[in-house]
């Protein structure tokens, strides 16, 4: 009996992994780098154009093999989204962000942080996050001296913008790719 009921919980797992895997409901890190090109027709905010033409073509701050990514995780309970990446070269520090999040209404912001958590929680925002399409929200962040180790990633859902973080939805670790 205990083999039976064992064997339809597998079987349950397996049907429900082909379905979601069929229907496409499951974003993979490597999918979503796939789509977070700066400099792709689909980025339209005047500083995100900007920050593509500041780099190669070839070389995107997502392929550069120094960059620290994060997978973003919804913490508020959704099913929201996102990669955050973070660059330290030649003395700056550049940060982007995508993510599928709900679309806003009223005056509510997205907005982006980068945190140290040790030995002293330390946090700043990297601007609020523009969305360049529907669900679609992107951040550009560029500093020749703030955020030298943070690398914590989050999103907040702000009702005013200030330095004060508001409700978290996504957070995520900036850690070093595998080599």
């Amino acid at each position: 009996m205990k083999k039976v009921l064992i064997g339809v919980v597998v079987l349950v797992f397996v049907i429900g992994g082909l379905y979601l895997f069929s229907s496409n409901k499951i974003t993979t890190p490597s999918d979503m780098l796939e789509t977070t090109k700066l400099n792709t027709p689909e980025t339209t905010k005047k500083e995100v154009t900007e920050f593509s033409k500041e780099e190669s073509s070839e070389v995107s701050i997502e392929n550069n093999p120094n960059t620290k990514i994060a997978d973003l995780i919804d913490v508020s309970g959704g099913d929201s989204s996102g990669m955050g990446y973070v660059l330290r070269e030649n003395g700056q520090i550049k940060h982007y962000i995508y993510a599928e999040l709900p679309t806003l209404t009223g005056d509510d912001e997205y907005e982006g942080w980068l945190v140290k958590q040790s030995p002293t929680l330390t946090f700043f925002s990297t601007g609020v996050m523009q969305e360049t399409g529907e669900g679609i929200f992107e951040l550009v962040y560029m500093n020749d001296e703030q955020g030298i180790d943070h690398d914590f990633v989050v999103i907040t859902k702000e009702t005013i913008v200030d330095e004060t973080p508001e409700v978290h939805i996504l957070e995520g670790a900036a850690k070093q790719r595998a080599k």
